[in-house]
Parts: C-alpha cells; structure tokens; sequence
C-alpha cells in the first residue's frame, strides 16, 4: 500500500466553480426534477456560473473548510472518478481512501489531500506503460545525452526481451518491496510530478498551486 499526501495552496474558487459547472449543469439537467431545473437556472448560465452564484462565493468564508467537506461527502465518486482515470492511463491499481483536511502554517492555508493507493499490478502496469516511458526518454535523451539516448534506443528495439528481464526481476521481488521501490523512484522525481501537476491544474484554467506531495509505503 502507498501512502500519498498533497498540499494544496492558494486556491481560486472562482476559477474551480467554473470548471467545474458545466459538469454540475449536466448532473442537474439529468434529474428530471422541477427542484433541480430551478436550481440550475439559478447557479449557472450557459454552462458558467452565474451572477448569483458569483455573488455567493465573494461572500462565504472559510471557503476551504466547505472544500474539504464537500470532498468527504463526494468522496465515492472521486474515488471513482479518480480510479477510471487510472484505467484510462494504463495503471492497474486502485486508489482505495481519500481524506482531506485544512492546514495552517505562520503564512499560508492549505488543504491536505490524503490518499490510499492498493491492489498494485506491477507487471501489468509495467507491460501497459513501459512502451511509453521509453519512447518519451528516447526524445528526451536524443535532444541532452546521446549516450543514454542510445542505451534507450537498444532497449525499445529490443522490447520483447527486455520485458521478460523486468516481468521476472518484479516477480522475484515481495509486494512490501515492490511498493517500496515505487516510492524510492516517486521521491527522486517529486519535483518533476509537482512542476507537471501544476502544469496540468493550469491548463485546466484553474488557479491553485500543489507545493508539496509526501509519499510513503505501507
């Protein structure tokens, strides 16, 4: 089992309420239901929040607390969510928990993210993904190290024996290491998740900024 915490700051709910109501309209608009068509017309317009709406979240306080609640209480379908989303990318694993509480520090807020992750299929991720992490270093090394830029070009043109090395080394190694393993490789390239994730939030056109992930294994 792996253990992974993210810290959340700064949050813009503005910009959360509007990425994410085209998704609330739609649950809304699939009730049938005088209650929820009212409802509707009165959060959103054309899929983006509303005038009302707007209005609301300049005036609530303690905006992350109600966050972390509404995390609790959707945490089912997060964690469904969450979960195809590793399907869909190849990982055969299975996000089991998620927890999320406030923090404060001298400076900052932050929400913490708290997340479980179990049922690791190492071979068959490594099978699904192995493809792509060798030709995503192929075109990485290629361009700033022509040696390792090589080695990965024997590796990729020699897959099907490779594959066999790695399935029988993963095999031969306990679950308790394996996962171990997995957190060593995660911490040498924190930065490099963290730097992609806020790539990715800020594409999302949501303003938040993760500053730190901890991983562990259980």
């Amino acid at each position: 089992m792996i253990i992974c915490k993210i810290y959340i700051k700064d949050i813009d709910y503005k910009s959360v309420v509007e990425r994410i109501m085209p998704m609330i309209t739609k649950e809304l608009s699939e009730k049938d239901n005088f209650f929820f068509s009212l409802l509707k017309k009165i959060i959103s317009k054309n899929n983006k929040p509303s005038i009302t709406t707007r209005f609301l979240l300049s005036i609530v306080p303690n905006k992350d607390e109600i966050a972390v609640s509404l995390v609790q209480q959707y945490s089912e379908e997060i964690l469904s969510y969450a979960n195809e989303l590793l399907d869909n990318i190849k990982i055969s694993a299975k996000i089991k928990t998620l927890r999320a509480r406030t923090l404060k520090s001298s400076c900052s807020k932050y929400i913490k993210f708290e997340i479980t992750i179990d049922n690791i299929d190492y071979e068959k991720t490594c099978v699904n993904v192995m493809p792509y992490i060798l030709s995503f270093l192929d075109r990485k090394l290629k361009m700033s190290d022509k040696m390792a830029g090589k080695a990965v070009s024997i590796f990729t043109r020699n897959y099907d024996l490779i594959e066999k090395m790695l399935l029988g080394a993963i095999k031969a190694v306990p679950e308790i290491r394996r996962d171990e393993l997995l957190v060593n490789i995660l911490k040498e390239f924190k930065k490099e998740i963290i730097r992609s994730a806020n790539r990715a939030i800020e594409e999302n056109k949501i303003k938040a900024e993760i500053k730190n992930i901890a991983l562990q294994f259980k």
